[in-house]
């Protein structure tokens, strides 16, 4: 018998208990792969001659002796129909594997057998290969159609919600369910096309026959003899795969791209949530002032979000690791809420990289978008005397080499930006490079420290 996880635990339990022994908890992820897991299963597997896939029949997983049958059909067209074509006599080939715990095994060896017709027609029979390719035509069309109307009423549920969700949305106006509800009426006469005239059948009146129906009436007259399609039944199917390609034009416009327009309409007006739309986006913090240029160089440039608040904001400046050979001032907008939300403000800068101007300049840089952000405190609402810094790896490293120097203002200057002070009040800093004197360096940790790509991009070879 093959079992599954919790079954097989169960039956160990069961003879840990009955000995007088104590079972020991399964724990949180045993339990969790045991939830998840699909149950057992022997899957009969059926070939034609050029190893295509004809069926597949599952069978039992109990031990013992077991008879499994193949209807002698082909697997359905569409989900939930039960019968596909007879299979036309032949050879054909079957295999057996198990799946447990998601892993395939193959079972045995794969075994060959024939299909014979029985009996003898009243009727001249077809070419059975010819039948078959016809079912198979029409069964196509058939998993087409069923897919569509399918898309249509998945389709019309979700607008039912969109209306009431719509109706609840303050701000949304009245064209947004107007638009929703005409576009509804539209599918409403796709889904008639395919499915037959409702309103007629539903009071007992003969109504044209529907797409779906001829269909229906071209594979089901054939699949239950051996005769094959009668004229009628090839009547059918033509007629029904004509007025289906008349329709499915007109619904792939529908669904593709008037709904979809109206999903991008209900996203921006802050609808709630239905089904069939993508999964809604947090609303971006777009920064008060972004690219601001603070030096003369390209990369000098910093983005700056402005804190509410009364009187003048604390700021807390990020700056980017990366070794001073790469990186970038952009981040997860989720790092710096919170500091806006508690009245901080944030800014968050470039500088030039080692590949462009060696040490010290990245972190003269740094130091110069301090003192540009102090010369926009009155316009940014920022307290020059609470401004902290923070970053990781090389960015730790100019934030400490900041907060320690000496101050870097020039009160002589003539650009007015080099009069500020570039004292920071605190430094909040992770993975940080205490030092990167290669003499300091090695003697703490060793020659192959001076391996590192950085030491040499940044401070020579």
């Amino acid at each position: 018998t093959l079992k599954t996880r919790k079954q097989s635990r169960h039956e160990k339990e069961a003879k840990v208990k009955k000995s007088g022994g104590d079972n020991i908890y399964a724990g949180w992820n045993a339990l969790k792969k045991e939830e998840r897991e699909e149950g057992p299963v022997i899957t009969f597997t059926v070939t034609d001659p050029d190893g295509n896939v004809v069926n597949r029949v599952d069978g039992p997983t109990s031990a013992g002796f077991h008879r499994v049958a193949w209807n002698l059909r082909h697997a359905p067209f569409t989900v939930g129909s039960g019968r596909g074509p007879l299979a036309t006599p032949g050879k054909y080939k079957v295999s057996a594997a198990k799946r447990v715990d998601d892993a395939v095994t193959p079972l045995g060896k794969p075994r060959t057998f024939k299909v014979v017709a029985i009996g003898k027609a009243s009727l001249a029979a077809q070419d059975r290969q010819a039948v078959l390719r016809f079912q198979t035509k029409v069964g196509e069309l058939q998993r087409a159609v069923t897919g569509a109307n399918g898309k249509v009423q998945e389709t019309l549920d979700q607008i039912a919600q969109i209306k009431k969700a719509v109706k609840q949305t303050p701000k949304a106006g009245v064209s947004l369910f107007d638009e929703s509800r005409a576009l509804e009426l539209k599918l409403m006469d796709v889904r008639d096309s395919l499915t037959g005239d409702a309103t007629r059948t539903r009071r007992r009146q003969t109504a044209p026959p529907s797409i779906i129906r001829r269909i229906q009436n071209a594979l089901a007259g054939t699949l239950n003899n051996t005769y094959g399609p009668t004229k009628t039944h090839r009547r059918e199917y033509a007629i029904g795969r004509a007025e289906y390609e008349d329709v499915v034009g007109t619904l792939t416009t529908l669904i593709e791209v008037d709904f979809t327009k109206l999903k991008e309409k209900l996203d921006k007006a802050g609808v709630p949530w239905t089904a069939g739309r993508r999964i809604p986006e947090l609303a971006k913090l777009a920064p008060t002032h972004a690219d601001v240029s603070y030096g003369p160089h390209a990369r000098n440039v910093l983005d700056f979000w402005k804190a509410e608040g009364d009187g003048p904001r604390p700021l807390l400046v990020y700056i980017h690791g990366g070794g001073w050979t790469g990186g970038d001032k952009k981040q997860d907008v989720s790092r710096f809420r919170p500091y806006l939300e508690k009245g901080i403000s944030y800014a968050a800068i470039n500088y030039r990289l080692t590949g462009e101007a060696p040490l010290p300049a990245p972190v003269h840089d740094a130091a110069r978008a301090i003192q540009f952000i102090r010369s926009k405190a009155v316009e940014w609402n920022i307290n020059k005397t609470r401004i902290a810094l923070t970053g990781g790896s090389a960015g730790a490293c100019t934030s400490m080499w900041i907060l320690l120097h000496d101050d870097l203002a020039d009160p002589k200057s003539d650009d007015p930006v080099l009069r500020e002070s570039t004292r920071v009040a605190a430094a909040a800093v992770a993975a940080g490079q205490t030092s990167i004197d290669p003499k300091v360096i090695e003697g703490w940790l060793g020659p192959n420290v001076l391996k590192h790509r950085m030491i040499s991009m940044a401070v020579g070879e």
